[in-house]
């Protein structure tokens, strides 16, 4: 078989047609669906059940709730394609997306290929979102320097999700998501593909539809656990730093570990949670003087720790206009 694409499923029914149907469509024809249903308490799986006795070529597995991540992992186990896909299950594709990236991919035997994408906001508005990447890294050094490289500065279009991107299945058959992580499991398991790669091409196009109209607001998304998530993966990443060899500017390094924590603290005052354990911290008042536009304001800030109506202007001003994304 040629491309098995896994779509985790949870409380879905309203996107899974499109999302499904829109894998139906593509310009190849050999490949498989493989749709697990984790626990959704909707009418997902039985919408998942008729769609697989009009076509074969859909897989449904049906498990307990566990998160993408298993879910993914699960069709990991079973996938019997020569490359490999991942598509969300609110999300869409254009019907010619797997037919260009499997072509370079095999053109030039590489692991993986890339390709940009889409925000469909719901509303008839669309925005793509293109990656700079060229259109061939030959060897590891170069992936390393022209991809992984990005990353470290936050150059991250196109680069975190699996889901613009086919994989050949014998380059990524021991790797898994890791169900530990409660958010950035994608990031990671990028990284550690990119981290052994030896051959990434790239298409300009952008083919992949990100549905965002039923995305939640970030701020009403924060947990207070993120923060230890993104401290101890900036430590791995501070560990990897000299075995590449980077030299990077760490005003430029921080500065969206910084965006998303300031970020949380704005959300935890808006909800009168407490913000001590982090402005207290030993990393976050060592990563605080690498962003010099911020820096001084959050010292103020830290002095002002319990005036909330003050916290709250100060950091609301931080994530709206100091850090422009």
């Amino acid at each position: 078989m040629l491309l098995s694409v896994i779509i985790p499923c949870y409380n879905c029914e309203n996107t899974i047609e499109k999302c499904i149907n829109s894998i139906l469509e593509q310009t190849i024809i050999d490949f498989e669906i493989i749709a697990i249903n984790d626990g959704s308490k909707d009418s997902t799986l039985s919408i998942l059940k008729k769609m697989s006795e009009r076509d074969k070529r859909i897989v449904v597995i049906d498990k307990e709730n566990s998160g993408p991540s298993s879910a993914r992992n699960t069709g990991l186990d079973i996938a019997q394609g020569e490359y490999i896909g991942f598509v969300d299950s609110d999300d869409y594709i254009d019907k010619t997306m797997y037919e260009k990236l499997i072509d370079v991919c095999k053109s030039d035997d590489a692991d993986m290929a890339i390709c940009g994408y889409i925000n469909d906001y719901g509303n008839g508005t669309f925005k793509k979102v293109k990656h700079n990447l060229i259109p061939k890294y030959s060897t590891n050094k170069e992936v390393v320097e022209g991809i992984i490289k990005r990353l470290y500065l936050g150059q991250q279009e196109c680069l975190p999700s699996p889901c613009n991107k086919v994989y050949k299945s014998s380059f990524i058959h021991t790797n898994r998501f890791d169900e530990s992580i409660y958010r950035g499991e994608d990031w990671w398991f990028n990284f550690y593909l990119y981290e052994r790669a030896n051959c990434i091409v790239s298409i300009p196009d952008c083919l992949y539809y990100y549905y965002q109209a039923n995305q939640i607001s970030i701020m009403k998304r924060m947990d207070p656990n993120f923060y230890d998530e993104w401290k101890q993966s900036r430590l791995i990443l501070n560990s990897k730093m000299d075995k590449f060899g980077f030299e990077i500017d760490k005003n430029v390094y921080y500065r969206m570990f910084l965006y998303n924590v300031h970020s949380l603290i704005l959300s935890l005052i808006k909800k009168n949670e407490p913000v001590d354990f982090i402005l207290n911290d030993d990393f976050y008042k060592k990563v605080i003087k690498y962003d010099k536009n911020t820096s001084v304001i959050m010292k103020m800030c830290h002095r002002l720790n319990k005036m909330k109506t003050i916290q709250k202007l100060v950091y609301k001003l931080l994530v709206k206009t100091i850090y422009k994304n």
